[in-house]
């Protein structure tokens, strides 16, 4: 089928001709329908308009809408240019407004189970100014300022509040649901280091190469300073290609922790999570959540057509207690898949998944499940 479908397109020139019908100005601006489906969430449809070089060169504006009925809307405006010698340098404002109910919630730890999971509603605002410094290839130092207003309430059927049911958490338990039917605000300012050995250009070069990647960052709410946390994380990346025609097999190892200075429990919308299209794939955006997590993700990626890749993965992790206080192999889950991805750019990629999530190691040997299958249509990054 998927041959049969790239003749197709090549035959009849459809991604020519969806490039042509879709953007103007000479290529610079780009307007296009966008619709995103991943089960258990609601569908998204929305638009996505962006124009290049816009009063002056190297200036961008993107704007981004997105809503289903009128259960939930997201819409977010991103404006950037360049600075610095050579264009080495990239300041971004970018504001983001989401009100939807579908987040999911199975409470917090490695061991929350799939029986538990819940739904709440986020109403949030973040708007951040950003500079990003291209030193040297793919390697890059970016630093974020940002605002953030949240509330979090309860969601859709069976909803975090809901009365119909008793998770093994209790909402009225503020250890156990953290920041639930309260507003609160956050100032975060946050700094990243890329560096990366592979080379920018991905065409005619092989794709062997280390990655590493750190963040930190500090947040706290002004107007109730006993709300402050700080995050750390890391990751290294190893890619080596076996034909040197970007054939890659990589190995991603991934932790990150969280560590809460004022007096206050971090609320579980900023809590670590995995799941969702870049992390723990074969499990939905937030399924796990902790004070720390561990990741390692094995691939292999091959091309098929001149844009357009193939990718099989494997994933082993979970989230943990404080500074990995039971941290265990058997308490890590695992996910799978295999998807499609354009392969203009090393750092991004547009995916299209299916993915599998399993239950904890500790219960394969009595019960074995494939507790999710996931249709994930999206951007992933770090590959």
């Amino acid at each position: 089928p998927l041959v049969k479908l790239i003749n197709l397109l090549e035959e009849h020139y459809i991604i020519e001709r969806a490039k042509k019908f879709f953007t103007f100005a000479d290529g610079k601006g780009v307007i296009m329908p966008t619709i995103f489906k991943d089960l258990g969430r609601f569908t998204t449809i929305g638009f996505f308009f962006k124009v290049r070089d816009l009063g002056f060169k190297h200036h961008s504006l993107a704007v981004q809408a997105a809503f289903w009925s009128d259960t939930w809307v997201q819409a977010e405006v991103i404006d950037q240019f360049k600075v610095f010698a050579r264009n080495r340098g990239t300041v971004k404002l970018h504001a983001k407004f989401k009100w939807r109910p579908d987040n999911v919630f199975h409470g917090l730890g490695p061991d929350s189970p799939k029986a538990a999971r819940s739904f709440y509603r986020v109403t949030q605002t973040d708007v951040d100014l950003s500079l990003a410094a291209r030193l040297s290839g793919l390697n890059k130092i970016t630093g974020w300022l940002t605002f953030r207003n949240v509330k979090i309430e309860g969601g859709k059927r069976t909803s975090i509040s809901s009365p119909e049911r008793e998770p093994y958490w209790d909402v009225s338990n503020s250890s156990q649901v953290p920041g639930f039917d309260a507003w609160y605000n956050l100032l975060t300012a946050k700094l990243q280091l890329v560096l990366d050995s592979r080379e920018q250009k991905r065409e005619n070069s092989h794709g062997s190469g280390v990655r590493f990647e750190a963040e930190g960052s500090y947040h706290l709410d002004p107007g109730h300073t006993d709300l402050q946390f700080a995050n750390w994380g890391g990751e290294i990346s190893g890619y080596w290609d076996t034909t040197g025609l970007n054939h890659v097999i990589a190995l991603r190892l991934r932790v990150a922790g969280q560590e809460r200075i004022g007096d206050w429990p971090v609320p579980i919308h900023e809590r670590l999570k995995l799941g969702g299209k870049e992390h723990h794939r074969g499990f939905i955006e937030g399924r796990w959540r902790g004070d720390s997590l561990f990741l390692a993700t094995l691939s292999y990626r091959y091309p098929i057509w001149w844009m357009l890749d193939a990718n099989l993965f494997v994933s082993a992790g979970n989230v943990f207690t404080g500074r990995f206080d039971d941290f265990a192999f058997e308490r890590m889950a695992l996910s799978w898949g295999l998807g499609l991805r354009t392969n203009n750019s090393r750092n991004v990629s547009f995916d299209v998944v299916i993915a599998f999530g399993t239950n904890q190691f500790k219960h394969w040997r009595s019960d074995f499940q494939v507790q999710r299958i996931r249709l994930i249509f999206g951007i992933n990054q770090g590959f």
